[in-house]
Order: C-alpha cells, then sequence, then structure tokens
C-alpha cells in the first residue's frame, strides 16, 4: 500500500509575489529592527517572527504558506484595529493611522493571493 506525497517544500509560483512579500517583510524588519536598536523593547518579537519568515521564505520551507497566511491575518487584524483606534483617540495622527491602513492593506493582498502564489511540493 502506497503512502500519501509527503509535502518537502514550497514552490512560489510568482516572483513578483515572492519579492513584493520579501520587500514588504524587510521593510517592516528594518522598522522594527531600528525601533528596538532605539530601545522600543515592543520591537522584540516581531523581529524575530519577521527574521524568521524571511529566512523560511528563502530557504523554502514547507510550512511557508501557512505561516504567511497567519502573519497576515494577525497584521490585517492589527491594522484594523490600529485604525479604529486611532479614528476614535481624542486627539488625531493621519500619518499613524495611514500606516495602519496600508499595513493592512497589503496584508489583505498577501493573505488573499498567498493559496494562489504558493504551492506544495510533493515527492
Amino acid at each position: 500500500m502506497k503512502s500519501a506525497p509527503k509535502v518537502t517544500a514550497v514552490r512560489f509560483t510568482s516572483a513578483a509575489y515572492k519579492g513584493s512579500l520579501m520587500a514588504f517583510l524587510g521593510v517592516l524588519f528594518l522598522l522594527n529592527s531600528l525601533a528596538l536598536l532605539v530601545g522600543v523593547m515592543s520591537s522584540l518579537v516581531p523581529v524575530i517572527v519577521q527574521g524568521a519568515l524571511l529566512w523560511l521564505i528563502v530557504g523554502n520551507h514547507r510550512k511557508v504558506r501557512l505561516l504567511v497566511q497567519v502573519w497576515c491575518g494577525v497584521l490585517v487584524i492589527s491594522g484594523l484595529y490600529g485604525v479604529v483606534s486611532r479614528l476614535l483617540a481624542p486627539e488625531f495622527n493621519g500619518v499613524a493611522m495611514g500606516k495602519d491602513f496600508l499595513v493592512g492593506v497589503f496584508a489583505a493582498y498577501f493573505l488573499v493571493y498567498a493559496s494562489r502564489y504558493i504551492e506544495d511540493v510533493k515527492v
């Protein structure tokens, strides 16, 4: 009796998707790293997660699609939360609200297209 094929890696079917995902992750990684260097300790977890995700994408790890979907889901929720909280704040900060909105939009894009552009390589 044959066993089911095992997923050993993933393959990105669109180089543009992979490049834009890595660029987006890289920018967030650099911004969080700079914040960490300045002394914002709450940036430590995002730096670790984004660095690990970049490393797994470069290595085409078999769990990349799931991790990208989870990471993007968290970013969409946090971006929406940031926009709503900034709208309800007593002082309006348009730049911060714009950043939260853009992060949510980009994360939603990567979340929607992750299943289309990341496929399993079975052996």
